[in-house]
């Protein structure tokens, strides 16, 4: 079985990798932001600051291709890092990246996987890495949902493998939902994940943001820059987090 998840897994990224440079997407989206925190110590995920004051640049892109989607995101977090006890670390900055590539039963078979609010179904898989030593490798099965008003929600539950716990499993949803309130636009999205733990019980952590259009507040088609709040929450049976982040996003 061991050797089945690492072939299942692995085969979907390397077709993802190897299929969608090879032709062009059919649609792609990239964005860069920008954040501030004032008071983030989160020791579990490694967003741990000695005096809370932590800036985070994020590039994140979303593209399809022929058989299927990939996301990925990079962020690099700076301040006064803290180790796990919140002693200085003596280190200003720290990378973390996840890249999850999914691979469409409708357009690998060519007839429509859909029933009911399902648009489509997918092979999913996921990779986390940090720069100290941390990783995660998952893979499972991912659904695409119509839903009134959103623009983008999907699931995913994943089988899930990480080097500080026995395999456990993860469901990830996402979101985009588009709205105009007091004749300003309006965006609403986020993600969050719930995943198990050997020891520190079920381990959620969700990152909602509420941004106001700028671009087309200004009168522009294309939501080139917005602005808003993100709520970063995590919480297990040891710590709970809960801090807003002030955000600046640019889509090209």
């Amino acid at each position: 079985m061991t050797i089945f998840r690492a072939l299942f897994s692995t085969t979907i990224m390397v077709i993802a990798l190897s299929s969608a440079p090879a032709r062009a997407e059919d649609f792609s989206t990239t964005s860069l932001l920008a954040e501030y925190a004032g008071n983030l110590r989160d020791p579990y995920y490694g967003n741990n600051a000695v005096d809370g004051a932590v800036n985070i640049v994020t590039l994140e892109h979303f593209g399809t291709w022929e058989y299927g989607d990939n996301f990925f995101f990079v962020d690099m977090v700076s301040g006064r890092l803290a180790d796990f006890n919140g002693n200085d670390a003596h280190t200003r900055s720290r990378l973390y990246l996840e890249w999850g590539p999914r691979i469409s039963l409708s357009k690998v078979s060519g007839t429509p996987v859909a029933f009911g609010p399902v648009r489509d179904v997918l092979l999913a898989a996921q990779v986390n890495r940090d720069g100290e030593g941390y990783n995660v490798e998952m893979f499972g099965l991912g659904v695409d949902l119509a839903l009134p008003a959103f623009s983008q929600f999907s699931v995913n539950l994943y089988s899930r493998k990480d080097n500080l716990n026995s395999r456990t499993y993860q469901v990830t949803a996402s979101w985009g939902l588009p709205f105009t309130a007091l004749s300003a636009p309006f965006l609403f999205e986020g993600y969050i994940d719930v995943a198990g733990t050997d020891n520190n019980g079920e381990d959620i952590n969700t990152q909602p943001r509420l941004f106001v259009d700028l671009s087309k507040l200004a009168g522009k088609q294309k939501s080139a820059l917005l602005a808003g709040v993100e709520w970063y929450y995590h919480k297990n049976r040891w710590m709970e987090m809960n801090v807003p982040l002030w955000t600046l996003k640019w889509n090209w």
